[in-house]
């Protein structure tokens, strides 16, 4: 990644990966595919969220993490880990990026363990996951179809 002059002086002020947040920011929104996506910053941990707005509707709508997880392999970077509403009260699906080998930036300035998930990786699994939901929106139809149906 080229870095401009603002980033660079940026960093020079807040060197590694502080001066790295500071330049990715703590929220990110866009649109892919059709789906509307959101990426936040967890205020105390410092570590990066994805998530996927589920429109009203659609077969993944208000359903649990559970059946999420045991019935779809969405690519999502250690699981799906939240299928809830926002505050907004759009449906979310989502993942984190505080598992085990991932850097959580609140641990301090010491050379972190780890690989440290930016926003760039969070954005592209996002739009990984956005993939993999249109390639299986027939498929989700169709279940759902079926089981009004029993």
């Amino acid at each position: 990644m080229e870095l401009n002059d603002e980033e660079k002086k940026v960093l020079e002020h807040s060197p590694g990966l502080k001066g790295l947040i500071e330049l990715e920011g703590d929220h990110e929104e866009f649109d892919y595919n059709g789906f509307h996506c959101v990426i936040n910053r967890v205020r105390v941990l410092r570590h990066l969220c994805g998530y996927v707005v589920i429109p009203e509707g659609h077969y993944l709508y208000k359903q649990p993490i559970f059946t999420i997880e045991n019935n779809y392999s969405i690519p999502a970077h250690g699981g799906i880990t939240f299928a809830d509403f926002d505050n907004e009260g759009r449906y979310l699906i989502g993942f984190d990026c505080a598992h085990g080998g991932d850097v959580m930036p609140f641990i301090g300035d010491d050379v972190p363990v780890g690989i440290y998930k930016n926003m760039s990786y969070v954005e592209n699994n996002l739009k990984e996951i956005v993939d993999y939901i249109k390639k299986t929106d027939s498929a989700g139809k169709q279940n759902q179809s079926n089981k009004t149906h029993l």
